[in-house]
């Protein structure tokens, strides 16, 4: 079982997130999670379903990863059909805090999601959570909403730029509503997960 947590603020999108990756829909009408919920995808891409041409347009993907096509080719083979990752989706209201770091322990990646609508980002205390209850997680900064605001905005990329400086990491940004970048960020998360069980087998 490879869990993957998705966490962050109060209607900042990480179930419709999950449900544009998995279902390729968009729910309009906000619906808070309740305490957790979690659904399943497979860890091996399959490169017609996901759509992301790993060879050619989101080559810098690969990049990202330090791994060549054929190294891709060669991980991802590997991978058995059933392996499966659970994404857990964390409600973001303040009172379920308690319930969600029972959930949070032991995750094996964690996607970090922001609204891009609301600066200025703060995101240190999910971090710190992160942290305390999975040491060991890789996580990913997400920026979601970018379909509502202009990202060549020199003042939105100053923003952007001290937040990935912050935090050690880059920011993806993507669009729930529009589904820019969305399956670029999860073809990613799987390529970092296969990398890490090619290194260290559960």
């Amino acid at each position: 079982m490879l869990k993957c947590i998705v966490i962050g603020n109060l209607s900042v999108g990480k179930t419709s997130l999950i449900l544009r990756y998995t279902k390729n829909e968009f729910a309009g009408q906000y619906i808070p999670t309740i305490g957790a919920d979690f659904t399943t995808t497979p860890l091996k891409i399959d490169e017609n379903y996901e759509m992301v041409d790993l060879n050619g347009d989101h080559k810098y993907i690969l990049e990202n990863q330090g791994l060549s096509y054929d190294e891709f080719t060669e991980i991802n083979d590997q991978i058995d059909e059933e392996t499966k990752i659970y994404l857990w989706d964390l409600a973001g209201q303040p009172f379920f805090r308690k319930i969600r770091n029972y959930y949070m322990s032991h995750a094996y990646c964690a996607l970090t999601i922001f609204d891009l609508n609301k600066p200025p980002f703060e995101i240190s205390s999910w971090i710190n959570d992160l942290k305390t209850f999975s040491p060991n997680s890789d996580f990913f900064l997400v920026g979601n909403k970018s379909d509502l605001i202009n990202t060549e905005n020199p003042v939105f990329k100053e923003q952007i730029d001290a937040l990935e400086k912050r935090h050690t990491s880059k920011v993806h940004l993507v669009s729930a509503k529009s589904a820019g970048g969305v399956r670029a960020l999860f073809v990613e998360m799987k390529l970092k997960m296969m990398k890490r069980l090619a290194q260290s087998p559960l």
